[in-house]
């Protein structure tokens, strides 16, 4: 009864009071019906309660987890697993098949920062480097408004820099920053962000984040190496500004948040001297709205028959590209090994296990939110896939 009852709590917020009431009656007479037998039939998961995450009217589509072929009683206990603590900090678990909101669950818990709070689905949450993936989608969206490639040149749109004409930086492509495998010197993975040795916290402490990135030097060709960078992607936002005339938040709630109905008041940007926007990590967004980005991407770029991003800037952004072949256009690519095989996908990542996760093959997106600031941030949230999620869809009993 322990799962049964737990099923019961998550949900009863989502409910108006008369699915509440006659929730309440079926409970009570499941209660007095159920037998003690060792032979009864129920699910050794426990009672899953059919009961879809909520419709509130912004765009996603819900239903039950049965309804398109996921086994509940895996996901069952998947919200037994993490309500118990067997894993920890996890903010937010989010599940859409076949385009539909299926399983949607918050849970309280602390961010990388200590802050601790009761997460529910109208809270912005900060999604760190998992930014860099919508840094991508806008750049896409600029590169084809101004009928501009990949191979365009970045130093060139920022003359203030007096960058000579024959300084290895100018040969610096679009695409190489973006597949973070622009050649620039930097390092800020080797010490932790706090440490002043590091290139990104000698960004913070610059005054000038954009100048800061322009001034490295290039010391290896550009696409031959890669090398994380977070300062890339401010770069890139920048360049987005430079191209369109308009704030990186102004152009990105106007050309992809807007029409898929993610408000400002569900998002915030951090903003840095200079105006510069923390493109490469600095932005917060309900998991909802995560879990919007993540349909749009599953759908080639677009969102309820409006193609926000051309079909092709989403192939090509999330296949691999540079010198890592792991990486695409600032998103990851991942894999699962599973009982029908390995099973591909791409994904945005980000510090404190910010997730998401789009697998094509299944018609599947994924999301977690979470504040842990240590391996558990990727070891959870890919545990939970390959025992929990994955399973649900590809092994039914």
């Amino acid at each position: 009864m322990f799962v049964f009852i737990t099923s019961l709590t998550l949900r009863i917020n989502s409910m108006n009071r008369s699915n509440y009431l006659l929730l309440l009656l079926l409970v009570t007479l499941s209660f007095f019906g159920c037998s003690n037998d060792d032979n009864s039939d129920e699910p050794s998961g426990g009672i899953y309660l059919e009961v879809t995450p909520e419709d509130i009217g912004d765009g996603l589509v819900v239903d039950l987890a049965d309804n398109v072929g996921m086994n509940i009683v895996r996901l069952e206990s998947l919200e037994t697993a993490i309500r118990t603590k067997e894993y920890t900090n996890i903010h937010s678990v989010l599940v859409a098949k076949n385009n539909k909101l299926v399983y949607e669950s918050y849970y309280p818990g602390s961010t990388v920062f200590e802050e601790y709070f009761e997460w529910d689905r109208n809270m912005p949450h900060n999604i760190h480097s998992a930014t860099k993936s919508v840094t991508s989608a806008i750049v896409g969206i600029a590169l084809e408004q101004e009928g501009l490639t990949i191979d365009e040149k970045i130093f060139k749109h920022f003359p203030e820099f007096n960058i000579p004409t024959d300084d290895p930086r100018m040969n610096v492509s679009v695409g190489d920053v973006l597949s973070m495998s622009s050649g620039i010197q930097w390092d800020e993975w080797s010490v932790p962000y706090e440490n002043p040795n590091n290139n990104h916290q000698q960004m913070y402490d610059s005054g000038n984040w954009v100048e800061f990135v322009a001034n490295q030097p290039v010391t290896t060709d550009p696409g031959s190496l890669f090398t994380y960078n977070s300062g890339l992607s401010i770069l890139l936002g920048a360049f987005v500004t430079k191209l369109t005339g308009e704030s990186v938040g102004g152009f990105t709630s106007k050309h992809l948040f807007q029409p898929m109905k993610i408000f400002d008041n569900q998002i915030n940007w951090f903003i840095g001297p200079n105006s510069a926007f923390q493109t490469g990590g600095g932005l917060q967004m309900t998991p909802r709205g995560m879990m919007k980005f993540g349909l749009l991407f599953l759908n080639e770029g677009n969102w309820n028959g409006n193609q926000l991003i051309s079909s092709e800037w989403v192939r090509n952004s999330t296949s691999q590209k540079g010198a890592n072949p792991g990486y695409a256009y600032h998103w990851w690519l991942t894999s699962y090994d599973t009982v029908k095989g390995t099973i591909n996908g791409f994904l945005a990542a980000g510090r404190g296990g910010q997730y998401v996760i789009v697998i094509d093959e299944l018609d599947l997106v994924v999301v977690f939110t979470g504040g842990n600031d240590n391996a558990l941030a990727s070891s959870q949230p890919r545990e939970i896939m390959t025992k929990f999620i994955l399973p649900s869809i590809l092994v039914q009993q």
